[in-house]
């Protein structure tokens, strides 16, 4: 809890970063939506590697620039460097994306794989609805990904309840790599002059 307490800035910038994303992630898959059906597919997941890969741009931005001033602070005596503080802030922020797809993951137990309870079902259906919502970026990528794997209502209701645990992943691996970076002053991306 200090952690989050300590941190909460860069924890709700990642936040009101993924919001932010979450729309141009939805206005973008409404726009392929009118499409012929296997043409829409394909254009889905072109905007949504693209929706993706700009969020991932937004989250190295904000880490590597905490990590450019951390290591000043690290010079001079001042701060202790934890190489993993690019990770923690990104699971931090991902808590609620996290929550989410335990929901999901729950209600897919014990409504349909290892019970019958309706609660359940309905538990997972709207924790789903949630988690497609605040992470439609991801939309046609998980689409193209995982849609091998629908052979029958099990396998899907099965990946569907996975999926957004590894959703996860994207943001904190590019945080904790931003952070690092920011660290060393290495950059990606030229600096504005």
């Amino acid at each position: 809890m200090r952690f989050i307490k300590n941190n909460s800035y860069n924890i709700i910038r990642l936040i009101l970063n993924q919001f932010g994303m979450m729309v141009f992630g939805l206005v973008l898959s409404f726009a392929t939506g009118g499409i012929n059906n296997s043409i829409s597919d394909k254009i889905l997941l072109v905007v949504s590697i693209f929706a993706t890969g700009f969020y991932m741009v937004l989250i190295y931005a904000i880490m590597w620039e905490q990590g450019a001033r951390d290591i000043i602070r690290v010079e001079s005596g001042r701060m202790k460097l934890d190489k993993l503080y690019g990770a923690k802030v990104a699971l931090c922020a991902n808590i609620p994306n996290l929550i989410l797809a335990l929901l999901v993951f729950v209600g897919f137990l014990f409504g349909h794989l290892l019970g019958d309870s309706q609660a359940a079902s309905n538990l997972y259906g709207v924790a789903y609805m949630i988690s497609s919502f605040i992470q439609a970026t991801y939309l046609g990528i998980i689409k193209a990904v995982f849609a091998p794997f629908d052979i029958s209502l099990t396998s899907t209701l099965l990946f569907r309840s996975l999926v957004y645990f590894f959703t996860v992943i994207p943001a904190v691996v590019t945080s904790a790599l931003a952070y690092i970076l920011g660290c060393k002053n290495f950059r990606i991306f030229p600096a504005k002059k």
